[in-house]
């Protein structure tokens, strides 16, 4: 009998008073509760994977705590001595609060399936559990609450104190009469899980002893904190009823395993692959030479900007000493130029936590960093000051409160069209997104649900920005001035100087970056994808056809392709095509053009099934100028 939504909404009605008697609520601090791993060093405040775990389910994580339950990182080995897993999660539960863990967060907090669970000791724990006496002893002391975690997929794992056979639990003397009156009116049957034959059949209902026959099976032996101040030692729970052949009842070990987290390890060990290079190569389309110029470019942020603001000096000397009193008189040019060389500092310190982080995440050393910076300005090298601009302007266009209306522009034609296709938690729709920059749109198709999410993206300059975006855990927590380094179209000075906070949102760790060149990045990935969506990308192309095939070779059969943007080619393209040239090679292809939504614009070229519609880009909201296109928005399924 599996567990329904109404009963889990019936468990939280029980335990409600329970929550608000114990002041369950929001982290005000994550100080408050140290949560350190069993080596001692605590690592769950810059762990992604616990700051997930917080971001979703932050009232039943304090839960844990405020049971006394302790979360510790470990490595899953599997029979063969073989690492399988790294940095997981381990929760000790209490026998009496699995019922409140089970019920109310792991199968209410966790249903969306970005969870799953694994047995560290084997898969059919469960099941040869059910065949010793401790394990009816432990099931007739908890039978509900044991059935909640069979139905959920939890192990229990077997262990030994000494001479005795055991099942781990934590417990809390202090909530041992609360726990075990929450689990009475929730347990009012005993389940027969499963016979030797590991068939499940349904056993007669037992009556649970009564609160008066249980309090004397639960004997606590006594409770040591640890140094860490909030990880409780083992307690020991005594079981007397003389048909038990067991003296202690513990439950442990129920490990939680994000596959998000497994899917951005895989990605990440096959990125430092890429990023090794033989020793004394200089190959400037490398992967990690193309990294250190982008490091580069953003640790000389300042250097490069106030060299721009002398020259801005330099110029406005130029004008005659009386014409400059009287705009020093009026407008105070000086002291505008002083404070934009000022803010040009204060941004600085966002680049070089970018360059910090990058260096980190990318396993580059001072050293190396350092190595490269002398040897290309000792050849005059300049770095690209655009480049570093255009990715940190990026914050406000994909997160922040300013590229709202931008975003508007672009995305809900895009989201509509993937709201409307059939997909399920259980097997999520694959979705790629090329040319993704920082990742905006990826994330809000993640948002949707029902969506395994990859974007990629060639720029080593907004990679790195994206990877420091997605180390942020607080939103709106980092500030500064991205509109200093362009004087035009202002209706004020306060406006060109005014700052931006950013993210609006927090990046989700269930989105992957592949790193690297489209047409080459994905070679292994062949029919993999069931959507490919192209957000002002296809125009970047230098071969245009390479593109489009790829897109092709990279869909199932049957699998969409979403387009939205201008054709502005770039720099140096192999060809330049119309919009009905693209729509006759794409159909030659292997492309069919699909009928869309009329709110995504008008039909640019009667007979087709392409609209254009006005998207802006990388505009100034309090700007005087408009920088727009007539983007096309078409949606194309393989053949």
């Amino acid at each position: 009998m599996a567990v329904t939504p109404q009963s889990q909404q019936s468990v939280l009605a029980v335990l409600k008073p329970e929550f608000q008697k114990r002041n369950f609520g929001l982290f005000k601090s994550l100080k408050e509760y140290e949560i350190c791993s069993v080596a001692g060093k605590c690592i769950c405040y810059d762990t992604p994977t616990f700051k997930r775990v917080i971001a979703r389910d932050v009232a039943g994580i304090k839960q844990y705590l405020e049971w006394g339950l302790d979360l510790r990182r470990h490595t899953l080995w599997n029979h063969n001595g073989h690492i399988t897993e790294e940095n997981v999660f381990t929760v000790g539960w209490h026998f009496g609060s699995v019922v409140t863990l089970c019920d109310a967060v792991v199968l209410g907090g966790y249903s969306d399936k970005a969870m799953r669970f694994v047995d560290i000791v084997g898969s059919n724990m469960v099941a040869s559990l059910s065949k010793v006496s401790m394990f009816e002893a432990f099931r007739r002391l908890n039978a509900g609450a044991l059935k909640r975690l069979i139905e959920a997929g939890l192990p229990l794992t077997i262990g030994e104190d000494i001479n005795n056979t055991v099942l781990h639990v934590a417990l809390d003397n202090r909530d041992a009469s609360a726990v075990l009156e929450l689990i009475l009116p929730l347990t009012p049957e005993l389940y027969n899980e499963t016979n030797t034959d590991n068939e499940t059949v349904l056993g007669r209902a037992i009556p649970l002893p009564s609160m008066d026959a249980l309090r004397p099976l639960i004997k606590v032996d006594g409770i040591s904190p640890s140094s860490n101040g909030r990880r409780l030692s083992p307690l020991y729970i005594a079981a007397s009823t003389p048909r038990d052949r067991i003296t202690h009842v513990f439950v442990t070990n129920i490990t939680l395993i994000d596959p998000t987290e497994s899917r951005q390890q895989e990605e990440y060990s096959r990125l430092q692959a890429r990023l090794q290079r033989s020793t004394g190569s200089s190959d400037t389309s490398h992967p990690r030479q193309r990294l250190l110029t982008a490091l580069h470019a953003f640790h000389r942020y300042k250097e490069r900007n106030l060299a721009e603001t002398k020259r801005w000096r330099d110029w406005y000397k130029k004008i005659p000493k009386k014409q400059r009193s009287i705009v020093e008189s009026t407008v105070k040019y000086t002291r505008k130029l002083n404070t934009v060389e000022h803010l040009f500092e204060t941004n600085e310190r966002l680049a070089h936590e970018i360059v910090k982080h990058g260096m980190q995440f990318y396993n580059i050393s001072q050293t190396e960093l350092d190595q490269f910076v002398k040897e290309n300005e000792k050849q005059g090298i300049n770095t690209d000051k655009t480049s570093v601009s255009q990715a940190m302007k990026h914050f406000v266009r994909d997160w922040a409160d300013e590229g709202h209306d931008e975003r508007q522009d672009a995305f809900p034609c895009i989201l509509g069209s993937l709201a409307n296709m059939s997909r399920t938690f259980e097997h999520p729709l694959r979705v790629l997104l090329p040319g993704a920059g920082l990742g905006r749109l990826a994330h809000e198709v993640n948002a949707l649900g029902g969506f395994e999410v990859t974007m990629n993206e060639w720029s080593m300059y907004m990679n790195l920005a994206y990877r420091y975006l997605s180390s942020l855990s607080s939103v709106n927590s980092k500030t500064f001035h991205p509109h200093i380094d362009w004087w035009s179209h202002h209706a004020t000075t306060a406006d060109l100087q005014r700052s931006v906070s950013f993210p609006d949102t927090l990046a989700s760790p269930s989105v992957l970056l592949v790193e690297g060149d489209f047409t080459t990045a994905f070679a292994e990935d062949t029919g993999k994808y069931d959507v490919i969506v192209t957000l002002f990308f296809i125009d970047t192309a230098r071969n245009l056809v390479s593109y489009f095939e790829n897109i092709h070779r990279l869909l199932r059969p049957g699998g969409q392709w979403i387009n939205l943007g201008p054709l502005l080619y770039g720099s140096a393209p192999f060809l330049q095509l119309s919009l009905d040239e693209i729509v006759a090679l794409t159909e030659h292809i292997g492309f069919k053009f699909q009928e869309t939504d009329p709110s995504c614009g008008g039909i640019t070229i009667p007979g087709l099934t392409v609209r254009g519609k006005e998207v802006a880009y990388a505009r100034n909201g309090k700007g005087l100028s408009k920088n727009a296109y007539q983007a096309q928005f078409w949606v194309a399924r393989k053949n």
